[in-house]
């Protein structure tokens, strides 16, 4: 990804240590998750997505060493969907994909009815309202990540109820990441799955096996 036109230097080497072969000292962590943060407030749309991507990679790169920064970043998500520049899709895209990394870092923390679970289910449902097939695609990832990472979040009826309208989505992207989630949803749990897909398991069969 290329630095954006008005990324000061100081901001790309700040970025820069988010590859993950350079967070190998959790120490690295808060200082990088707060110039990455402030540069991500700029009113330079680019700037932003940027920074989002940076944030992206941070925590990846972090794992559980980034826990303590969630809250501050899923405020910072929120932030910037009440924006004025949330009419980028490719911004909302890059906040869908922070929350989900952030799920994975989460795991068993995202329990039912807790803060972080309402805040990361609010945003996604918030980019998923524009109905752009790569911020739906962000959502059905999100039940993926709940799915692999944070089973007790969310009951299987309601996963299969959720991904149900998306296995005749006219976008194979998301027909594809549909299925690929209901894979993983008989994996974890194949009677209760088996059982709320009922007849819809028959009709792709043929696509959990390919």
């Amino acid at each position: 990804m290329e630095s954006p036109k008005g990324l000061s230097i100081e901001g790309s080497l700040v970025i820069g240590k988010c590859d993950p072969r350079g967070m190998a000292l959790s120490t690295l962590v808060p200082a990088t998750v707060s110039s990455i943060s402030s540069l991500a407030k700029s009113a330079i749309s680019s700037l932003k997505i940027w920074s989002l991507h940076g944030l992206l990679l941070t925590i990846e790169a972090a794992g559980l060493s980034y826990v303590s920064h969630v809250q501050a970043t899923l405020g910072l998500a929120m932030d910037i969907l009440l924006s004025e520049e949330n009419v980028w899709i490719d911004l909302q895209q890059g906040v869908g994909r922070l929350i989900n990394a952030i799920v994975a870092v989460l795991g068993p923390e995202l329990a039912p009815g807790s803060i972080f679970f309402s805040r990361c289910k609010s945003v996604i449902a918030e980019i998923s309202s524009w109905q752009e097939t790569s911020t739906l695609l962000e959502s059905v990832r999100f039940t993926q990540q709940l799915v692999l990472f944070a089973p007790q979040a969310v009951s299987v009826h309601s996963h299969v109820q959720t991904l149900l309208p998306t296995l005749s989505s006219r976008q194979p992207t998301l027909r594809h990441r549909a299925v690929s989630t209901i894979r993983h949803l008989i994996e974890k749990d194949p009677i209760r799955a088996a059982f709320f897909l009922g007849p819809v398991l028959d009709r792709i069969t043929g696509r959990l096996d390919g």
